[in-house]
């Protein structure tokens, strides 16, 4: 009876590895693979010197796209399971995420 050996696995980041805070996400998913564009945002008010304290208006949205990924169709389902089974505990433990949610305003009516 042969026993496979089960290889050991090391983790090592890449020089290239950075951390990124995500704004949002767009891309899809194909028959030859998906794709997904990581982006974070700016938003920049309009500046007014002679303005009121606090009377601020949004007058830009920049939208940087930071990453793309690309993956293989059962990649991308294997992403989907595991965030669904840590967004599951995660409602599980504090409560269900709203999205959207009463008092959260988007972000091209957060200054007006």
């Amino acid at each position: 009876m042969s026993s496979k050996k089960i290889p050991d696995f090391s983790i090592e980041k890449s020089e290239e590895y950075r951390e990124i805070h995500l704004d949002g996400v767009f891309g899809g998913l194909n028959p030859n693979g998906a794709k997904m564009v990581i982006y974070t945002e700016e938003h920049v008010p309009k500046i007014n010197p002679r303005g009121k304290p606090g009377n601020m208006e949004l007058d830009q949205i920049v939208r940087e796209l930071q990453t793309e990924l690309h993956m293989s169709p059962v990649q991308f389902k294997s992403l989907f399971n595991w965030m669904k089974k840590h967004l599951e505990k995660y409602e599980e433990k504090f409560g269900e995420i709203e999205i959207e949610a009463k008092g959260e305003e988007r972000p091209e009516k957060m200054f007006g």
